[in-house]
């Protein structure tokens, strides 16, 4: 019943946003495959390791491009819970900054780790790591609890 909701939902939606859902699921399948091997083989995806903090987003308001960033991100999101694997953060924030570059939307990729041992030990939290996308000051992949994450590396 589930997938004929999901199917269901699929073909009523507007043309456009099939095209977007097909993008996703195709990227999430490649990050998939990617993030299988080593880590210096997927890192490149994400972008240039950027070494210093960047500046806080100068426009609050509208930026181009921000809200198809949060589109792209709410559908990766959706389309990565409808596959036969179980598309983590990382793989989603390689399909999000693999979608933006396409579009020209500049993002930054933030890798975490948790910031308390403890955190990293319990098995009831989720991941002791985490990968999010932000466009300019907004998240738009990976969003939750980002304070309980130590930021280790930042790509541009």
């Amino acid at each position: 019943m589930k997938l004929a909701r999901r199917a269901g939902a699929f073909v009523r939606a507007p043309a456009g946003r099939k095209r977007l859902a097909l993008e996703a699921a195709w990227e999430l399948l490649r990050a998939r495959l990617l993030t299988l091997r080593p880590a210096t083989v997927y890192t490149p995806a994400f972008g240039t390791l950027v070494e210093t903090e960047p500046p806080v987003d100068p426009v609050p308001g509208p930026v181009a491009g921000r809200a198809e960033a949060e589109e792209i991100g709410h559908v990766v999101e959706v389309v990565g819970r409808c596959l036969p694997f179980r598309a983590l953060c990382l793989q989603q924030a390689i399909a999000v900054r693999r979608m933006l570059t396409r579009r020209g939307i500049p993002a930054m990729v933030y890798l975490g780790v948790a910031r308390d041992r403890a955190d990293r030990a319990r098995t009831d939290l989720g991941q002791a790591a985490h990968a999010w996308v932000a466009v300019g000051s907004r998240v738009v992949s990976g969003d939750g609890v980002l304070e309980k994450y130590a930021i280790v590396a930042r790509f541009a």
